[in-house]
């Protein structure tokens, strides 16, 4: 949800429990009534898939750098001008319609600019992958 639906994926990554523990932040997430229940499902769903997308490729993408990837669940879901994909947007995608090939496309856009921001940031000529995945900056 914080990733997709709030397009957060760097609060998602860096700073989960936050939205536990803090409740004008936990609102925002799960407050009553703020979005539909199936969304919650959606987003499920759609973190899966990319998960084993994932898990799938032969150039093991390690753990921390994967959490990278959950700005792919927003790049999936840019489908309007201004770049945000509303909960009913979201709600109409099929899962099952995101193949190997569309997210393949996904994930070497990211990486481009997962890559670029990680040698940008580079200490010493050490990428430091997990600080980028907890940036803001994508």
């Amino acid at each position: 949800m914080l990733s997709i639906v709030l397009q957060r994926p760097d609060e998602a990554r860096a700073r989960p429990r936050d939205y536990i523990k803090n409740t004008t932040q936990y609102n925002s997430i799960f407050g009553s009534d703020l979005f539909p229940l199936t969304i919650y499902l959606k987003t499920t769903e759609i973190c899966r898939r990319v998960d084993d997308f994932l898990d799938a490729k032969e150039d093991g993408v390690n753990s921390s750098a994967k959490y990278l990837f959950l700005p792919l669940h927003v790049r999936l879901l840019r489908n309007d001008a201004n770049g945000h994909a509303n909960p009913g947007k979201i709600q109409q995608i099929d899962v099952s319609a995101l193949s190997d090939e569309i997210l393949e496309r996904c994930y070497r856009r990211v990486s481009k600019k997962y890559e670029k921001l990680a040698e940008r940031d580079a200490k010493n000529g050490e990428k430091d992958y997990d600080s980028v995945a907890k940036g803001q900056v994508y």
